[in-house]
């Protein structure tokens, strides 16, 4: 056990698999358009955080990386000054403080005593999503799209649809599994992606698989993956019934990164805090540099980079590095974490889903699994490598 109070141990564990329903709070919420169930994962979230929180002694590396998270939305109400707009700064806050901690905690926890109940919980988590939207799609077909014909199922947007298809795919690819069951299964998830439209993910997938084959030196895939990559771009627009082109949105988003860079070389990479821009229902907030403007950030990536500046880059960067390492010296099992990560940072590269449910809480669960595996501190003060 990571802690020697058994009550304690029993109710973080509980909480930890009640997020395992909350897909199931997104499909429901659809069916009777009823949004106000999403808020249970937030519930959850904020109830985990509490009985972890007089145990974190025990845990220097959830320390540390609990108090990075803290000290950046401290930072961003600093940048805020008086003029604060405290709603888009809550905002924040949930997104870059709350659900991260309580994800990383989740993934720590599972993996710190067995691993085997980390990779428990992603599975069944990515099961329960991967079914929920094919069912869906089977009770629902018309309203599993868009109006722009992109699926969707009961997600919000059609990039959720698509992620789950492809961490799906990653795991079944990496996993040694019966043909019969795992040919079907990838043909499926790839069906969705295709049909959902999304570029990003699709690239995503296609590069994560690249870096695995060359890890395991297997030419002959890597050269039939590229034929495959040029083959999409040649056939992307007839992939989905959207039939939409591979610029398509492209220049708002080249404005909107060059938005971002402007700003960021403007503040001399300080930042600008986290409550410059937003839109929620009616409520939209609109950030401006000379003629460029936008309400949004279509890369959680370059949105916490242009949020935080410096303070977020350079950690970024030296985690970048770090996963890439640890992805190379990996062993065949965890070999799927660090691809899951290098697939969620792709993803969060172009486009705002990094910081949003479902992917959020692969992404820092699968962080949380990590740090189980790096010692920075012993109880006698002894520094240890991974």
């Amino acid at each position: 056990m990571l802690y020697k109070n058994k009550t304690l141990n029993f109710i973080i564990i509980l909480i930890i698999y009640l997020l395992l329903i909350t897909p199931f709070t997104y499909f429901l919420g659809s069916i009777f358009d009823a949004k106000l169930l999403y808020n249970y994962k937030d519930i959850i979230c904020g109830a985990l955080l509490i009985p972890t929180f007089f145990s974190l002694k025990f845990n220097a590396n959830l320390i540390l990386l609990g108090i990075y998270f803290i000290c950046i939305s401290l930072y961003a109400f600093i940048l805020g000054k008086t003029n604060i707009d405290i709603l888009f700064y809550l905002l924040s806050v949930r997104e870059f403080t709350l659900f991260p901690l309580a994800y990383l905690i989740t993934g720590y926890y599972l993996s710190i005593d067995n691993p085997q109940k980390f990779y428990k919980f992603l599975y069944i988590f990515i099961g329960i999503c991967f079914s929920l939207t094919l069912f869906y799609i089977i009770i629902c077909p018309h309203d599993s799209f868009s109006s722009a014909l992109r699926l969707r199922s009961f997600w919000e947007r059609e990039h959720e649809c698509a992620i789950i298809s492809g961490l799906l795919f990653i795991i079944i690819y990496i996993n040694k599994l019966n043909l019969f069951f795992k040919l079907p299964m990838l043909f499926t998830s790839a069906s969705l992606m295709f049909l959902s439209g999304s570029r990003s993910v699709i690239f995503g997938l296609i590069f994560v698989i690249a870096l695995i084959e060359l890890k395991n030196k297997n030419w002959l895939k890597c050269s039939l993956l590229l034929l495959s990559f040029m083959s999409i771009l040649a056939l992307f627009p007839y992939t989905s019934l959207a039939n939409r082109t591979l610029a398509y949105n492209l220049n708002p988003r080249i404005q909107q990164y060059t938005l971002a860079k402007e700003s960021l070389l403007q503040s001399k990479l300080m930042g600008i805090g986290s409550d410059k821009y937003g839109r929620v229902g009616s409520h939209i907030k609109e950030f401006k540099i000379k003629n460029k403007a936008t309400t949004t950030m279509d890369s959680s990536i370059i949105k916490y980079s242009l949020n935080y500046g410096i303070f977020y880059i350079v950690p970024f960067i030296s985690f970048l590095m770090l996963i890439l390492f640890m992805f190379i010296v990996s062993p065949v099992k965890d070999t799927q974490t660090y691809s899951i990560i290098i697939f969620s940072i792709v993803i969060g590269l172009v486009t705002g889903k990094l910081g949003a449910y479902p992917l959020n809480l692969i992404f820092y669960t699968c962080i949380g699994f990590i740090s189980s595996k790096i010692k920075i501190i012993n109880s006698q003060g002894a520094s240890y490598n991974v």
